[in-house]
Parts: C-alpha cells; sequence; structure tokens
C-alpha cells in the first residue's frame, strides 16, 4: 500500500542509476507518489529493460556522471536526488587490488554532491554498499 502525500506530488526527483534493479523500483514508487521523475544511468550496469514500461512517464538521460558538466545538467530545476548510481558492487570488487576501480564511484559521488549545491537541490539522499567498507 502506498501513502500517497501532498509533500511528494509534482515534486521533480532524479534517480541516478534509475535502470538498474533497485533504482527502477524506486523509480515507479515514485511514480506511484505523482513525482515528476528524472532518470539518469549510462547503462553499463543498469538497462532499459528495467524500465522500458515506464519511458513514456519519465525523463531519461544516458549520461555519463563523472563529468562534472553532466551532474549539472541532469540536478537543474530538480528538487530531490536519489544517487544510487554506482561504478562497483559485488564481492569481487572488495579485494585490494581493485581499489583503483573506486575512481569513476568517488568522481560521480563529488559531482553530484557539488552540482546540488550549485543547483541549489532541496534534498540528496547517497546510497552505497557493505563492500565499501571492506576496501578502506
Amino acid at each position: 500500500m502506498i501513502i500517497k502525500s501532498p509533500f511528494h506530488e509534482g515534486k521533480r526527483v532524479l534517480v541516478t542509476g534509475g535502470a538498474g534493479f533497485i533504482g527502477s523500483h524506486l523509480v515507479e514508487k515514485l511514480l506511484d507518489l505523482n513525482c515528476d521523475v528524472y532518470v539518469a544511468d549510462n547503462l553499463s550496469r543498469g538497462s532499459l529493460e528495467n524500465i522500458s514500461r515506464l519511458l513514456n512517464k519519465i525523463h531519461f538521460y544516458k549520461v555519463d556522471l563523472t563529468k562534472m558538466k553532466n551532474c549539472i545538467s541532469v540536478t537543474h530545476d530538480v528538487d530531490f536526488v536519489f544517487h544510487l548510481a554506482a561504478d562497483v558492487g559485488g564481492i569481487h570488487f572488495i579485494k585490494k587490488e581493485n581499489v583503483k576501480c573506486l575512481t569513476p564511484d568517488l568522481l560521480m559521488h563529488v559531482n553530484m554532491l557539488e552540482a546540488c549545491r550549485i543547483n541549489d537541490v532541496k534534498r540528496f539522499l547517497f546510497t552505497s554498499s557493505a563492500c565499501i567498507e571492506r576496501i578502506i
């Protein structure tokens, strides 16, 4: 059961990684809450198939979030950001020799935070995984 709230209705919400498994389900729930949903995904791990039935209801951007100009573009006029995009994950990434794989993620996270500051985004939710703590 979804409890609808006037708080969500009409809000412009960006989901990075919105074509992934978790992101696509979040997109669906945000649409149920009458949000205006934007998805930014480079489709390296996600798939258009995950959101194919929603494409006519959302704004989709195939974009590389390691580039600051792209982050600024997709956060323009957005109220909330759910930052789910990640380049690493899973058990095979927790070995020390794979630390260099974190660079794209760090770029995405820093760029998204700065873009949200520049564009005065009201709320930002960052997600991560248990695998990250094993590397540090």
